[in-house]
């Protein structure tokens, strides 16, 4: 993923923004761990068998959603200043 523009999470401990959109958006839960460093971060997907493929589908699309919602926001708040 793209480095977080508000800096992601200040700690291990603190959830990435990004995480908690899509938990409380889309119900989906996945970690994103900074990586390399902050702000960088990926995505820590678990394939397991009780995962579908096409949730795999519907992750990608809430991912789209929310780096746009995400970057947008950047863009208003770089606007802004």
């Amino acid at each position: 993923l793209p480095p977080s523009p508000t800096g992601g999470a200040g700690s291990p401990l603190e959830a990435d923004p990004l995480q908690v959109a899509l938990w409380e958006r889309h119900r989906i839960e996945v970690p994103l761990p900074c990586w390399p460093a902050p702000p960088g971060r990926l995505v820590r997907v678990s394939a397991q068998l009780y995962n579908r493929p096409e949730e795999y589908g519907l992750l990608a699309d809430a991912l789209d959603e929310e780096l746009a919602r995400e970057h947008a926001a950047a863009g208003a708040a770089e606007g802004a200043r």
